[in-house]
């Protein structure tokens, strides 16, 4: 009897042993060679081309947010309080990889042109190149091409400081 009880005692204990290696080896693995991407969430002020849609030239708020590579965003009008329930709905969704913003979805027509009631939505493609923000360094700014219904034109935004309140 008591050599079964020897025997199941090395198995556990072997297991044990094992699995605390295997640990080991992993967590090594992953400081060493797993980094997170780095941060390029907050708000960019951008200036809207002329378009037919819109007269153009009117200022709005990209609000990005972002988990990993992936990018959530919102297009929000400061002049108009109701925009600011874009930020629940966060219409934009893409990637951001090796620099490369690419976002799309659709906005409310009344966000873009500053007329609260217009509740069509127009196509929105943003693709851009954007630094990660460094702790030292003054916010990155926005460049690319911003497609409104396929009307595509330079974009150009730059990124807000965070305020002490917004930060985690």
């Amino acid at each position: 009897m008591k050599s079964s009880q020897l025997k199941h005692l090395a198995f556990y204990g072997g297991a044990i042993s094992l699995v605390l290696g295997l640990f080991t080896v992993v967590t090594s693995y992953g400081e060493a060679h797993l980094k997170t991407a780095p941060g390029i969430e907050g708000s960019y002020v951008l200036k809207l081309p002329m378009s037919a849609t819109c007269g153009g030239g009117t200022p709005v708020m990209l609000t990005l947010q972002q988990s990993g590579v992936y990018v959530a965003a919102a297009l929000v009008n400061p002049a108009l309080p109701r925009s600011q329930t874009a930020l629940k709905s966060m219409t934009l969704s893409g990637q951001w990889r090796d620099r490369q913003l690419n976002l799309t979805g659709k906005v409310p027509v009344g966000v873009l042109c500053g007329n609260p009631k217009d509740k069509a939505a127009i196509a929105v493609k943003i693709e851009g190149v954007i630094a990660p923000q460094q702790k030292s360094s003054k916010p990155s700014p926005l460049t690319g091409t911003l497609s409104l219904n396929s009307a595509l034109s330079s974009l150009m935004a730059q990124r807000q400081p965070v305020l002490k309140e917004e930060s985690k």
